[in-house]
Parts: C-alpha cells; sequence; structure tokens
C-alpha cells in the first residue's frame, strides 16, 4: 500500500514538474481556463527574422496562434501574435528554440479588452458578473453603484467631444458604438428616404452566404434632363456644356475585424450630407464631385466577427471559449470551406482574405495559398463575390464619354496609423505620380494631427510595414488609372497594444480627425477637376447675345459688365432687336408658369461656394418691366468662365416651387 502511495506521487511530480519549470523560466505557460494573449515579437537580426518565418508557419498549421500584425520582415520590426489557451504550450516551445527573440505582453486577456471596449457600459457590468461565476478571476465584478459610475464616466467622455458633427434631421444612427450590419444598411436607406436630392442607395452585389454589399452614392445632380423647353430648342441643348462630375471612393471592413473602419466611413457619410448648404467648401465638392461610399465591404466576414459578444449566445461563448472567441478576430471572408493536408492531418478551413484577391501580382508577395491562413488570397484573383463586386463597379462607373471618372480611392483598415499609397508589392516600388500622392498625404495627415494630436506615418506598406500583393488600392491605381489612391490604417498608433479592439470612446474622434483628413484629398480632386473643366471650357462654344459671349462680372452701379460693353438687360434687349424679340418671347414663357407682371415665384438651385445662406443684399439685383430676379455673380462666386447665359433661356433651366413666400423676385444661383 505504502509503494502505491509513494508511486502515485512520484507520478504527480513528475507530470507537474515540466510545465512548472517552463512558467518559472518564461512566466508565459497558463492553463485552459486563462485568456487568450497578445505576444509583441522583436526581430533584431536576420535570425530573428527567420525564426518569425517559422512561428508564421506554425500559425498557419496549427491555427492556436494568430498573426494581428506581421511586419517582421527585416530587422529592426515586430509583429503582434494571439496566442491560445491550448496553442501557449507550442508557443513556449518555440520560444525556448529561439532564446535570441525579444517579446512582452502587450494585451493580458483580449476577452477582457473586448468586453471593455466594445460592449455597450450598461450591458458590460452584467458580462463581468457572468465572468466571475464562471471562474475567470481575471475580471473583477464591482458593485452595481461602481458600474453605474463608469457608465457616467463613459457619458461624460461622450458629453466632452467637440461638437464638429450633428445628426441629421430624421435619421438618427448611434455614432460612437458598434453596430449591426443591418443598421448600417437600415441608415443608409433611411437616408436616401430623407434626402433623394443628395443620396442614391447602392446595391454593389451580393456575398457568399447572400447578404447585399450596399453603400451610397452622394452627390448633386448637376446636369438634370432636360424640360420640354430646352428640348424645343436645339440650339441650347447642343451649344450648353455638360459639365462632367468626378467620382471618389470610400469603402471600409474589407477585413471583418477592423469595425473601427466601417464607423468612420458611415461619419463620413453623415458629415457630407449635414454639411451640404451650410459649409461652402463641402456644399461646393457636393456639386463638383459623386462620392461612393460602402461602409462594410465584407458582410458576412463582419457579422461573423459580432457573433462571439452577442448576448444571447454568452453561456456558449464562456463553455465553448476557444472554439467562439476566435470568431471576434476573424479576418477574412466567409467563402465555403477548402481543406489542406498538414503534419497534424487533414485541415480544413474557410474564407478569403479579401484584400489578397485582386488581380495586381496577385499572390506574389505577403500572401497565402494556404486556405487556413488570414492571408490565403484564394484560388485564383477575384474568385470572392465581393472583390469581384467592387472591381466590376469601379470598372463600369469609370468612364463617362470617354474620359476617366474616378479622381480618389481611399479604402478604410485598422490598425497603426499609417497613411499608405502604391505600390506595397514590392520594396521602394512607386507610380509615376508617387510625389503628388505624397504632397497631398502630407497635407492631409498634417491636418489629421491638429485636430487632437494623432500622428500618420506615410509610405507604401512595403516600405512602412512589409510587401503585399493583390491589394484593392494598388489595382485601382495601376488598373483604373485613379489619381489619388489611398489605404488608411486607422487608430490605434502601432505602438499600443489595443490592436483591432478600439476603445468605443476613441470611434467618433477617430472619425472626425479622419473626415478633416479626407477634406484635403477632396480639395486636391476638385482642383484637379476645376483644371480639366477649365481646359476643355476653351475649346468649346458658348451660348451667346448677338454672336457675343456674355461674361458676368460684378458691376458697384448694378449691371451685367460684359466683355466689350456695360449695360443693363433692360438697355442691352432693347438695342439688340433680335434677341429682344426671343427676349419677349421668354417673358410669354413665364405666364405659363402662374407669373404675372410684378409677380413671380421664386427660384431656387443648390447652393454653389458659400460660407453660409446668405441673404439678397449681396447679389446684385436687376430691373426689367415686367419683373425683378437677382443674379449671382462674381467668379469667386460661381465658375463664370465655364458657362455663357442668355436673356431667353434664363428661365426654363431652373423648377419654380410652389408657395413660396418671396413672390416678387428670381433667384439666379
Amino acid at each position: 500500500m505504502l509503494k502505491i502511495y509513494l508511486l502515485i506521487n512520484l507520478l504527480i511530480i513528475l507530470i507537474s514538474s515540466t510545465p512548472l519549470k517552463i512558467k518559472q523560466k518564461n512566466n508565459l505557460l497558463i492553463n485552459e481556463k486563462d485568456a487568450y494573449k497578445v505576444f509583441r515579437i522583436y526581430a533584431k537580426s536576420w535570425e530573428d527574422v527567420e525564426a518569425v518565418g517559422k512561428l508564421r508557419k506554425i500559425a498557419e498549421e496549427s491555427q492556436e496562434l494568430d498573426f494581428w500584425l506581421d511586419s517582421s520582415v527585416q530587422p529592426g520590426q515586430f509583429s503582434d501574435v494571439m496566442v491560445s489557451p491550448s496553442g501557449m504550450i507550442i508557443f513556449e516551445q518555440f520560444l525556448e528554440e529561439h532564446p535570441s527573440l525579444n517579446f512582452e505582453i502587450t494585451i493580458e486577456d483580449v476577452q477582457n479588452l473586448i468586453i471593455k471596449n466594445e460592449l455597450h457600459p450598461k450591458l458590460e457590468w452584467r458580462k463581468r458578473k457572468k465572468l466571475k461565476k464562471s471562474g475567470r478571476q481575471s475580471l473583477e465584478y464591482s458593485s452595481d453603484e461602481e458600474n453605474e459610475e463608469e457608465l457616467n464616466l463613459h457619458r461624460k467622455r461622450r458629453s466632452d467631444l467637440p461638437n464638429k458633427f450633428e445628426q441629421l434631421r430624421g435619421v438618427q444612427y448611434p455614432f460612437g458604438e458598434y453596430t449591426n450590419y443591418n443598421e448600417m444598411v437600415r441608415y443608409m436607406r433611411t437616408l436616401e428616404f430623407y434626402y433623394p436630392h443628395l443620396v442614391q442607395l447602392l446595391q454593389i452585389g451580393t456575398t457568399h452566404e447572400g447578404r447585399s454589399i450596399e453603400g451610397v452614392k452622394i452627390g448633386i445632380d448637376i446636369n438634370p434632363p432636360p424640360s420640354d423647353f430646352e428640348q424645343n430648342h436645339n440650339e441650347f441643348v447642343n451649344k450648353t456644356q455638360k459639365r462632367q462630375k468626378r467620382a471618389f471612393w470610400i469603402d471600409g471592413n474589407m477585413h471583418a475585424r477592423e469595425w473601427a473602419s466601417s464607423h468612420t466611413a458611415l461619419f463620413i457619410i453623415n458629415q457630407l450630407i449635414a454639411s451640404y448648404g451650410k459649409d461652402s467648401f463641402l456644399t461646393k465638392a457636393l456639386e463638383q464631385i459623386d462620392f461612393y461610399i460602402v461602409p462594410c465591404a465584407n458582410p458576412d466576414g463582419f457579422e461573423f466577427s459580432r457573433s462571439s459578444i452577442n448576448p444571447k449566445v454568452y453561456r456558449k461563448f464562456i463553455k465553448f471559449f476557444k472554439k467562439i472567441f476566435s470568431i471576434r478576430l476573424w479576418r477574412k471572408n466567409r467563402s465555403p470551406e477548402q481543406c489542406t493536408r498538414t503534419w497534424n492531418g487533414l485541415l480544413c478551413c474557410r474564407g478569403v482574405d479579401l484584400n489578397r484577391n485582386f488581380d495586381f501580382h496577385w499572390a506574389e508577395t505577403g500572401s497565402s495559398l494556404n486556405a487556413c491562413s488570414n492571408l490565403y488570397s484564394g484560388k485564383r484573383a477575384f474568385s470572392e463575390p465581393e472583390s469581384r463586386a467592387l472591381a466590376e463597379f469601379l470598372k463600369n462607373n469609370n468612364e463617362e464619354e470617354g474620359e476617366r471618372v474616378f479622381y480618389a480611392f481611399m479604402t478604410l483598415h485598422t490598425y497603426a496609423q499609417m497613411w499608405i499609397h502604391p505600390f506595397s508589392h514590392e520594396y521602394h516600388t512607386y507610380p509615376s505620380d508617387a510625389e503628388d500622392l505624397r504632397n497631398v498625404a502630407l497635407r492631409a495627415t498634417e491636418r489629421l494631427e491638429q485636430i487632437y494630436g494623432t500622428h500618420y506615418r506615410i509610405g507604401t506598406g512595403a516600405d512602412l510595414l512589409a510587401p503585399a500583393s493583390g491589394g484593392s488600392d494598388d489595382w485601382a491605381k495601376e488598373t483604373l488609372g485613379i489619381k489619388y489612391v489611398y489605404l488608411v490604417e486607422l487608430r490605434p498608433k502601432l505602438e499600443l497594444s489595443n490592436g483591432f479592439i478600439l476603445n468605443q470612446d476613441e470611434l467618433i474622434p477617430t472619425a472626425i480627425e479622419t473626415f478633416e483628413a479626407i477634406k484635403e484629398v477632396i480639395r486636391a480632386v476638385m482642383s484637379e477637376h476645376n483644371e480639366s473643366f477649365e481646359m476643355k471650357s476653351k475649346t468649346e462654344t458658348s451660348v451667346g447675345l448677338a454672336n457675343q459671349t456674355l461674361k458676368l462680372e460684378d458691376d458697384e452701379e448694378g449691371k451685367i459688365n460684359s466683355t466689350g460693353f456695360t449695360t443693363d438687360l433692360k438697355q442691352y434687349t432693347e438695342n439688340n432687336s433680335s434677341t429682344g424679340e426671343q427676349f419677349e418671347s421668354t417673358l410669354l414663357e413665364t405666364s405659363s408658369l402662374g407669373m404675372t407682371e410684378n409677380q413671380t415665384e421664386t427660384i431656387t438651385s443648390p447652393l454653389t461656394d458659400m460660407e453660409e445662406v446668405k441673404e439678397p443684399e449681396q447679389y446684385t439685383q436687376h430691373t426689367t418691366e415686367s419683373f425683378d430676379f437677382l443674379i449671382r455673380i462674381g467668379e469667386e462666386k460661381v465658375n463664370v468662365s465655364s458657362f455663357s447665359l442668355s436673356p431667353q433661356f434664363l428661365f426654363p433651366l431652373f423648377t419654380i416651387p410652389k408657395n413660396s413666400n418671396n413672390s416678387d423676385r428670381f433667384w439666379f444661383w
């Protein structure tokens, strides 16, 4: 009996001795009930770089390690790796085999960070209570009073944000919180309902699981269909120049776990619509540029990543922690399973990295042909319905009358605080206009830093991180020839440890500063647009009066100053009988619109380049025998060089709304 007792004790000592030794050496080993951790591994030498490459292969085969940041491809860089509880032994063995590697723990408990940063404060204390009961001692449950204080602090942080955005009339979205895809779509559809003159809903394509990839087109139609009057006057229709608008693309959440990117894209939508008619710069931008914004380019993956913190599956979340928890950090789309043979047997995995699936040096660098890798580039370029839908939409809408339409392409990601321009498939490889790209990026990041002091680095993905091919940004630059192409890695910065789990308190500040930076890209597109249009307009014939072009200028005496003469409209029509008769016929046209002598209705049209909506006295008033009207003039107020004005065609250009209070004047914007 004594021998059996001694034998049992000896076995216990032998079983427990090895992990105890490792724990004392590295202070890392944890058991299955403990948390997922994130390690930052520093590569000081080429030997270390080679070691990290081996760890990368282990991660693909074991599925117990997840590279959040994989930039250790040359000495002096580091990588962030999340290790599961069951993968800790493998990770320990790897560190023992490569003692030269330096590392630190940046996140002690990933689940704790998710609950703290991403769950709504009202729900957080309940989940902590359940975690306490489940034995997760790393999450301390506090009293209701303490949690009420925490909730109040959370609200105060929100209220302390600068008043730099506003909710739209009739449309509410919970900015500052993470929401599901259905709520994003509902918001965009509501915007189209309330703002049909600005917003058009887009359905780009369909995902593997049947979800619609939706976005919005935001802009003012400056070339409405011709009226019946215009169609009957071929000279006007033929000679009036049709102004072509430029296009600006923005997408987010191409990688499922990068939630802050879709929130930022939705915020940009809100700001563009709310600023129309109030902000002079953005009002003008919406008249020159159409914005195509797809907040979530990977709906399947995004929804899958959300399922790990759904309160309805909370017990399952705890009970099957290993299986469910990895969902929150899901990166790829949800393409069907593909199986790969490994040293451990047959391993079957789902999903393709959409930002490795575009047809630009596909599958060459920074990607994998292993279906279980987070960098899996797919069976071929554009194998996935999501990437294929985006590419087809962009190609189909990138040409109008033989001219390129898209002048900017921005794709939002997290994390690292980087403003990346092409090309990223190789080191030190740049497009011919790289200097232009850097200059605009520099202005954008300088403006961004002025808001909250957030610093961004500028460069290619290869130079800042590591080479990666098959990206949407490089494809947009090379294939579509888009001028300003950027991939923006949002907060947090590379040196911080939160990674993809950005605190909700940082969502609005992140969106505000990003939008301010994007305005600099908008400014660059408008500059390109105006230069192109001015060159084009010089070669086209304008509508003239008596074979003369009427150029509007601001005249102190309240008269129209045209090239070669100064006169008011009454005098001009009296002295030019040929046009005077046409002008009188136009007055007859106005009677059919319900206007009588000295009584008209107000004509309104989209505002152009105003600091604010101002009173009529800033415009020059011109009087005729039959009516009063006001003309907005001056090259700084409107691009008058882009069109000429004939009085006989003045009125039919605009829609006359009913029930106008200001019934004795025309407005011409």
